[in-house]
This record gives C-alpha cells, sequence and structure tokens, in this order.
C-alpha cells in the first residue's frame, strides 16, 4: 500500500530548475512573475527581496529565464555561487561569451562581451546574501561593489541587473550607496503563498497521477482543506504567536513554500492508499498532522543515526549556520578542521545528511562542498543542536557525578585499607615484664574494618620502663608500619636512640637526628654524639661530622676501639689533614698489614704531618716490603719525614738509611742518625761515624757514648 510511485508530484525543497516550467506555472505565481518581468524590462536594476525559502530562486530558474528565453531578446547571465572570489563571477561572464578570461573592471568585461551579443543583457545575481556573508570583510569586497555600481550605471551598457536576496538582508546593501545611490530605488518584495496559491501547489502537481487528496464526506471536511488550515495557522503562530491570534480576528492565510513541499512529499512517499488512489485523513492522523510531519522530517532523519554520528554533525552544523539563521558552505577539509574530526569519519555523515535532504554537496572545483539544502531548516536544526548539547552536557555533568562518587568510595576503601592495613598502635603489655605490644590498624572505637585486618602483630623487645618518661603512655598511635619501629626508638633516653636506630636499620633516622643534634648547638648533646656515630659504624655517620674536627677525632678514636679498619681506611681520603694523620696512625696501632697499599699512597700526601704519620704507621707494622718506600723518604723536603723513614729502616734492620742521614743538611738528623747506629751495634758502620768527629758541630758526638 505504501510503496512509493515511480513518479513523485512534489519536488520537495530544492528550487524548480528551468526545465521544470510547466509544472512551475501551475503553482499560482503567475501574477508575480508578471509584475517582476515588467520591472526587470524597465530598470537597469531590480532588487527581488523575500523571505527564506519563499521561492526566489524557483521564481528566477522556472519563471524569469523561460519567459525571457521566450521572446528571444535577451542575453541571459544566471550566476548563485558567492563562496568563491569574485572574481570567480568574472570568469563566468567571459565563460558565457566565450572570451578570453581577463582581469579586467567589470564595466570593461561587460562592454566587451556585447560584442558576441545581439540584444540586451540581463545579468541575475542570485542568493547575493552570500556575497555578504562570504566576501564582507575581504580585500575584494568594496572593488567588486565599486565595479557592479559602475556597469549598473553605464547606460551605454545594454543591460539590466536582477539582485535577488533574503529580506533580512536587504540593509547590507548600503554598501552600495556610496556608488549607486538608488540601488533601492526599483524593488519587488515576494510574499508567501496565499491559501489559493497554496492549494493550487498542492493540487496541480496531482492531477498528471491521477491521485487526490480524500474529498469532504459525512460533513468531515477535505483533507486538503484541513492541510491548508494546518499550513497557514502554524505560519500565523510562527509569526504573531498564539496570543495575538486570540486576540486579532482578520489575519492573513499564508503559507510557507518549503512547509508545504515537506509536508505533501511525506505524505505522498509513506501515507497514501493504493487502492483508493488517495491520500486519506487516516494517513494524515497518523502522521501527527502538518505538525508532526515538520517536527519530525529533520528528528526523524538525526534520530538514526549513532550517538558519534550525531555528535559529528552537531560540529559540522555549529559552522554550516551563520550568526543570522543563513546556510554557510563549507568544504569538506575546512569543516574536518573546524570540527577537530577525521575527514574520513566525518564526510559519511555528510553524504548522509545530504541523501535525507538536509545538506546540499556541491563540487567546487576539486573539492566538495557542503552546506544546508534550505534556510528553512536552520531553526529546526539550531534548536535540535542546542538540545544535543545540552544533553551532552547533562550526561557529562551525570558522568562527572558517578565518577566523583566512585572516587569518593574508592578513596575510603583505600583509605580504609591502608589505615587498617599500615596502621599501628602501640600498647603497654600487662605481664611482668611490661613489653611494648604492637597491633596493626588502628585504636580508633568508631573504625570501620572492612577487610577485618585489625588486631594483635608481635611484641616488641623494649620495656615500657626504658622509654622516655614522658612519652610512656598505654597507648601509642603510628600512622604506618614502616614508623612503628622508628616510633618506639624515637622514644628511648636521647644518648641510647642513634646505635638502636641503626640495629634496626633506620639509617635516615640516625642521620636526621644527629643533623638536628648537631643545630641545636648544645654542646652537652653534641659531647656524646662522636662515640655514638662510631657505634654505627657507616661512612655517611662519619660523613656528619664533616665541619666538627674534634668530634672526628673522637670518632676515629672509637673507630679504632672497634677495629673498625675499613671504615679507617675511606678516611685516609678525607679532605680533613687532621682525620688523614689520625686515622693512618690508628691504622698503626692496630698492626693490620692489609693495609699497606692505602698507607704507602699516603706517603705522597701534600700535607708534611700526613706523611709523617703514614711513615711512623708503616714502621709499626714491621713489614720488609715497604723498605723501597722508606729509602724514597730519606729525600723527603721535611726533616722529620727523613728521621720518621730511617727509624723504620731502623727497626726492619737496615742501617743504610740512618748511615745516608750522617751526611744530611741537617744537624739534628745526623745527631740522631748518629745515636740510632750506636743502638743498633753495628760495627761497619764506625768508619762513618769517625767521619762526623771532624766536624765542629759534633762535640756531642765526643762525649756520647756509644757501642760498636
Amino acid at each position: 500500500m505504501n510503496q512509493p510511485s515511480s513518479v513523485q508530484p512534489y519536488i520537495g525543497l530544492r528550487p524548480f530548475t528551468e526545465n521544470e516550467r510547466d509544472r512551475f506555472f501551475g503553482l499560482g505565481r503567475s501574477r508575480e512573475l508578471s509584475i517582476l518581468l515588467d520591472k526587470i524590462r524597465a530598470n537597469r536594476l531590480t532588487l527581488l527581496l523575500a523571505a527564506s525559502g519563499v521561492g526566489k530562486s524557483s521564481l528566477l530558474q522556472a519563471g524569469i529565464i523561460p519567459a525571457l528565453r521566450a521572446d528571444g531578446s535577451a542575453e541571459l547571465i544566471y550566476h548563485r555561487d558567492w563562496a568563491a572570489s569574485p572574481q570567480e563571477f568574472k570568469r563566468a561572464v567571459s565563460a558565457h561569451y566565450d572570451a578570453p578570461d581577463k582581469d579586467i573592471p567589470l564595466q570593461s568585461l561587460f562592454r566587451a562581451c556585447t560584442l558576441f551579443s545581439s540584444g540586451q543583457q540581463i545579468i541575475l545575481l542570485d542568493q547575493f546574501e552570500e556575497f555578504f556573508n562570504y566576501q564582507r570583510f575581504k580585500a575584494e569586497f568594496l572593488p567588486f561593489v565599486a565595479e557592479l555600481s559602475a556597469a549598473i550605471l553605464d547606460r551605454r551598457l545594454p543591460a539590466s541587473f536582477v539582485i535577488s536576496m533574503r529580506e533580512d538582508f536587504a540593509l547590507e546593501l548600503n554598501a552600495f550607496k556610496p556608488f549607486l545611490p538608488g540601488v533601492f530605488d526599483n524593488y519587488f518584495r515576494l510574499e508567501k503563498l496565499t491559501r489559493e496559491q497554496a492549494r493550487q501547489a498542492i493540487e496541480e502537481p496531482l492531477k498528471p497521477t491521477g491521485w487526490c487528496f480524500e474529498p469532504e464526506q459525512d460533513g468531515k471536511a477535505g483533507l486538503l482543506e484541513q492541510v491548508l488550515n494546518d499550513l497557514a495557522k502554524r505560519e500565523q503562530e510562527r509569526q504573531f504567536g498564539v496570543q495575538e491570534l486570540l486576540a486579532l480576528k482578520e489575519l492573513p492565510l499564508l503559507v510557507e513554500p518549503p512547509h508545504l513541499q515537506i509536508v505533501c512529499r511525506e505524505l505522498w512517499e509513506k501515507h497514501r492508499d493504493e487502492s483508493r488512489k488517495q491520500i486519506t485523513w487516516a494517513a494524515y492522523e497518523q502522521a501527527e498532522r502538518a505538525e508532526g510531519i515538520l517536527k519530525t522530517y529533520f528528528l526523524g532523519t538525526i534520530s538514526q543515526f549513532s550517538q558519534r554520528e550525531q555528535a559529528l554533525a552537531s560540529a559540522a552544523f555549529d559552522h554550516l549556520i551563520g550568526q543570522r539563521a543563513t546556510k554557510v558552505a563549507h568544504p569538506l577539509a575546512r569543516l574536518a578542521e573546524l570540527t577537530r574530526a577525521d575527514a574520513a569519519a566525518l564526510k559519511p555523515v555528510l553524504d548522509r545528511l545530504q541523501d535525507s535532504a538536509v545538506l546540499r554537496r556541491q563540487k567546487r572545483g576539486e573539492e566538495f562542498w557542503y552546506e544546508l539544502y534550505h534556510d528553512i531548516f536552520s531553526e529546526s536544526i539550531d534548536a535540535w543542536n542546542r538540545a544535543f548539547k545540552h544533553q551532552q552536557r547533562r550526561k557529562r555533568l551525570a558522568l562527572g557525578t558517578v565518577a566523583t562518587v566512585l572516587a569518593g568510595a574508592l578513596l575510603f576503601v583505600g583509605n580504609n585499607f591502608r589505615v587498617n592495613y599500615y596502621g599501628r598502635w602501640l600498647q603497654s603489655n600487662d605481664g611482668a615484664f611490661n613489653r611494648i605490644v604492637v597491633n596493626q590498624g588502628t585504636e580508633n572505637e568508631n573504625n570501620i574494618d572492612l577487610f577485618h585486618l585489625s588486631g594483635f602483630l608481635y611484641e616488641s623487645q623494649f620495656l615500657r620502663q626504658e622509654l622516655e618518661a614522658d612519652k610512656r603512655s598505654d597507648h601509642i598511635i603510628v600512622e604506618d608500619k614502616a614508623n612503628a619501629q622508628a616510633n618506639l626508638v624515637g622514644r628511648l633516653p636521647l644518648g641510647d636512640r642513634l646505635p638502636v636506630y641503626a640495629e634496626n636499620g633506620l639509617y635516615n633516622h640516625v642521620n636526621g637526628l644527629a643533623k638536628n643534634i648537631f643545630a641545636s648547638k648544645e654542646q652537652s648533646l653534641i659531647s656524646f654524639l662522636p662515640a655514638q656515630l662510631a657505634k654505627v659504624r657507616t661512612a655517611k655517620s662519619v660523613d656528619l661530622l664533616s665541619d666538627k674536627r674534634q668530634g672526628k677525632k673522637k670518632v676515629i678514636t672509637a673507630l679504632y676501639q672497634l677495629a673498625e679498619n675499613a671504615t679507617l681506611v675511606k678516611l685516609l681520603a678525607d679532605t680533613d689533614v687532621e682525620v688523614r694523620k689520625s686515622a693512618a696512625e690508628a691504622l698503626g696501632k692496630l698492626g693490620d698489614n692489609s693495609v699497606l697499599p692505602e698507607l704507602v699512597k699516603l706517603l705522597a700526601d701534600a700535607d708534611v704531618e700526613v706523611r709523617r704519620s703514614a711513615a711512623e704507621a708503616l714502621g709499626k707494622l714491621d713489614d720488609s716490603s715497604v723498605t723501597p718506600e722508606f729509602v724514597k723518604l730519606l729525600a723527603d723536603t721535611d726533616m722529620y719525614v727523613r728521621r720518621s723513614a730511617a727509624e723504620a729502616l731502623g727497626k726492619l734492620g737496615d742501617s743504610s738509611g740512618w748511615v745516608k742521614l750522617l751526611a744530611d743538611a741537617n744537624a739534628g738528623v745526623r745527631r740522631s742518625a748518629a745515636e740510632a747506629l750506636g743502638k743498633l751495634g753495628d760495627s761497619s758502620v764506625a768508619p762513618e761515624l769517625v767521619k762526623l768527629l771532624a766536624n765542629a758541630d759534633v762535640r756531642w758526638l765526643r762525649r756520647k757514648p756509644w757501642a760498636g
């Protein structure tokens, strides 16, 4: 019953073309056509003004152009594409006459073209509001206005111009006034369809098909009359408002041609009775009358799109509808850029809207451009677009609320787990030893233990009486398990904490406490720090005393007492001379020959005291393998270093060092060498000692008893 016929009597929203002049002449516009023709033939410029959708383009293409061609006295140029540069209009004029494409003023171009024309030129500039939409703020705008005005005013040019545009853009023509003062002198306003014209527009296309609207019967009005009433009432309510309609009795009954076409086309395609060859009342009611059809025309199309496709369509509509409810054309690439969408994803959505006659796709140059099929859609699309975006905002708000609630719940659960798993609280045991007990969780009676983690963990090694008196309590709250032991140690007397921190691996607490003690500048606290840091037995603990020389010396002494050779060896490279010296002395006393290589390195130290301490330490180790190093030191610049090297050689049973020093430039060194040789009891060195008797400053040698 509802299969579409091969003949579609209603063209829909597109304008009538020149080839459809026969169908157009039956639609009740003959009076308007006659008036407009007379104006065009009698005037240089005619403005054709009308509201959007009234039928300006149809009147020009299917009415004016065929009528002017019929008498063969005019050369017609029709142009409607104003999205491109005005230069494209000049190219179109040149192409019409097969004339060379030259960048010359319009006035000169039209004069040149008259050479190829035998009659009057009629230039029809349709949809001229788009010229203002696209070109208003471009550099070519005013030059084109000036050129077009000059061409219109040129009486030697056999031409008439028609500018057709939406009436709500008419004031934009003020841009022509400086060049064309009489721009508004001659105009024709095309009205909407009267009730009788609307009747013809509905009935005439149906006659060739043999179909009709259900006629009046049994006292029920004919369907055609009802459709006309509904369309006229809708237009009155839109224009005047419901309250005004109730107050006013005599109002014009006018019909929007696009609304008529949408309603009739929808009824023909989906709601006709094949058996009766009628469009019936029942079908009209089922479609919810004209109001329902018009509402669902666009909404029915967009509702078939997925949520993602609707979002892309919404973003595209933001740029396809201008601020004054005008259609704006954009190429696909530009739309993709404006909507920040992938062109490959956007194109199928735009093409579906084009298939539904919501958008029009046109190829301009090498690109496809998209625009609204008709301005009549702008209001309904804009209303849907605002509603869709509001719905999306509400969804995002709802999702944000849900996310916030979920995040809050997760935070609560996470915090509950953290408190009960990582939390620790300490309690004094009631037993004989009064030990501190560590419990998991929190002592808070209002705590909700979702995972049943709270309870006894272990009994610590600390007694309640070991804690500082002011820090003893039956319950101690600790934030997490990593701090439980640190919290306990922190309650011990200050003088006992450092080594206990170290025993428990809490070296950060060691360093932090030591720094705080130094920062306090309390000598009573600082005095016991070196010994405590020595017990920690780490190089870091010694580094904390880098600015406390006496403290370091105490630490080194403590390290010597603890036989911490490895730590002492590291201190041989300390920047403090006293530290290097003290470390060398301590290592010499410990008598560990494994440190020989490190002490040998110290023999080359820049500081005299350090070299002497290193030599003395090596001498105490009694290792003959370092004899060559001592021999080298006999040439040291410091007399005390030379004497220390000689003493070390003497202990090793090697008298060559002392013999060599008998010739030393320093008298004190020579005397020490002589005394040392005497103690060695080596008779082989007697000749060398005898030689000294010849020196005037060795009287002490004649009086000194020595053996050998």
